[in-house]
């Protein structure tokens, strides 16, 4: 079974929560580089998953193997420092936890919260990816050996 589409939707779903919760510390806050870097990833990932769904139905002269593996990697990598460093920023006392700040300390953890599945997501989907390329260069690409071998003969 083919396990990266649902992945995908995911990974939109992800990143759509994220978005809000981020963008809400953001703007209650004013100034939160973390939750500003988790915004900018969630925009990143729209850009990417973008590329990646429509690239091989429509466009597949400019679908490459390697910029998906480049793509996915890169996107694993922003999650994974987003979800850190908003995760080590609510540990701080920036929050004074009365009206809106305790409002928005609870929002950035679980910003975090969500930027961790979504890592967890796209970690997922580039060890799938790997996998399926490591089989495609070993030559278990799907073709019947001995259809092959019948072929050549």
């Amino acid at each position: 079974m083919n396990f990266i589409l649902p992945l995908r939707i995911a990974q939109a779903l992800f990143s759509l929560l994220v978005l809000g919760l981020a963008g809400y510390c953001v703007d209650a806050l004013g100034t939160y580089p973390e939750a500003g870097f988790l915004v900018f990833t969630s925009v990143w990932t729209f850009i990417v998953l973008a590329y990646l769904l429509v690239t091989p139905m429509y466009y597949p002269q400019m679908h490459s193997r390697w910029v998906v593996v480049g793509s996915e990697s890169v996107t694993m990598i922003f999650w994974f420092a987003g979800f850190i460093a908003i995760a080590d920023s609510t540990k701080i006392s920036r929050f004074v936890c009365f009206g809106d700040g305790c409002r928005v300390l609870h929002c950035a953890k679980a910003a975090a919260a969500f930027a961790c599945f979504s890592w967890l997501a796209w970690t997922a989907t580039l060890a799938l990816i790997i996998h399926a390329l490591i089989e495609y260069r070993k030559g278990g690409h799907g073709v019947d050996a001995d259809a092959e071998a019948a072929a050549r003969a």
